[in-house]
Order: structure tokens, then C-alpha cells, then sequence
């Protein structure tokens, strides 16, 4: 019996042996019943699906116009980076710095990162570095506030509605897509399945 088919209780430090389970049914402690684990069948098919979907999102939502603004006759069009530029010509660096990490740079790291990972474990290989790459991508999960982001987009259109003319572009519309499908890899994603591919190096 390896280290690897142990696991130990959360709540009571409890040791067990690591047994398979049928789809969608729980482990438990033997002397507190708190959860072990759960079985997820097809968590990382599903994973990968959700990852491929949202790096495509990530590129339209940083290529393609994020709205329109008309005023007085003028259009002027925004991207996704555009905000981050008028931070910083305004001198506001430091706001202009976690924008772009939270809107731009930590959410495609996770794509990407996602999708390093996932890609090799679906086809039952073990990626370069794959261990710490995973614990990168659980610990930058608060940093890819999309749901802020978009929030203050939000906000933002609303309070401007009496003073111009605004229009959503595609990029509006695939940030959305990016945010739910970047939420759904994360919820079907199965962190035991995922350590339990990554032990078999």
C-alpha cells in the first residue's frame, strides 16, 4: 500500500484506503463522516471542453471592440485594454496594474494554464511540472475577479446612458461567455482526480 492510496480525514485526521467510487457518490470518514471525496466521472473531459471554449472567449474578448461610445458626433471605440490605458495616461498605475491583472493577464493565465494541464491528463500523460502548475491555478482563483470586471462595466454603461450613446460590441459578449465558462471548468473540475493523474508519474 503507497502513500498515494492513503488519504486522511480533514476533520479527525482519520487514515483510510483510497477506494473507487461510482459516479456521483461520496466517501466518508469511518469516525466523524465528514466528506473524503467525491467521484466526478468525466471531470476532466469536461474541464478541457469548458478551458477550449473560454481560451477561444479570451481571444475574441481582447481582439474585437468592447463598446462603442457616442457623444456630440464623436465614436470613440473601447477595448478591453483600453480602460487600463486611460488609467495609466491618468497616472493611476497602481489601479491600472490590478485591472490588468485581474481582467487580463490572471485569467488567461488560467486559460492557459487550464489547458496545459488538462490536455495531456485527458489523454493519461503526466505534463512537465504538472503539480505545481495545478497549486498555481488554485491559488490565482480570487486574483481573476472577471465577475468585478464586469460588474463595474456594469455600472459604468448605467451611469452613462443620459450622457452619450453606447453600443456593445462582440467583445462585451464573449467576456460574458469567458466569465461562465472559466466558472464551469472550475465547478466540474475534480481536484482528487486531477492528483490522482498526476501521482501516476
Amino acid at each position: 500500500m503507497t502513500a498515494s492510496s492513503l488519504i486522511a480525514c480533514h476533520a479527525c485526521d482519520l487514515l483510510h484506503r483510497r477506494k473507487d467510487l461510482a459516479h456521483r457518490s461520496a466517501a466518508r470518514c469511518a469516525r466523524c463522516g465528514s466528506v473524503l471525496y467525491r467521484c466526478h466521472a468525466g471531470s476532466l473531459e469536461r474541464a478541457l471542453a469548458y478551458s477550449l471554449a473560454a481560451a477561444v472567449l479570451f481571444v475574441l474578448a481582447n481582439l474585437y471592440p468592447f463598446l462603442f461610445f457616442k457623444m456630440q458626433g464623436r465614436v470613440e471605440v473601447n477595448t478591453m485594454f483600453t480602460g487600463v490605458v486611460r488609467l495609466a495616461e491618468w497616472g493611476q498605475w497602481p489601479l491600472a496594474s490590478v485591472v490588468l491583472l485581474a481582467s487580463i493577464v490572471v485569467p488567461g493565465l488560467k486559460v492557459l494554464g487550464h489547458l496545459y494541464l488538462l490536455t495531456p491528463l485527458a489523454f493519461g500523460r503526466v505534463p512537465w511540472k504538472g503539480a505545481r502548475v495545478f497549486r498555481f491555478l488554485r491559488a490565482a482563483g480570487p486574483w481573476g475577479m472577471l465577475e468585478v470586471y464586469m460588474l463595474g462595466t456594469l455600472i459604468a454603461i448605467a451611469n452613462l446612458q443620459d450622457m452619450a450613446s453606447i453600443a456593445l460590441g462582440l467583445a462585451f459578449y464573449s467576456f460574458i461567455g469567458l466569465m461562465l465558462m472559466t466558472t464551469a471548468a472550475s465547478a466540474v473540475l475534480d481536484p482528487e482526480v486531477v492528483w490522482r493523474r498526476l501521482d501516476r508519474r
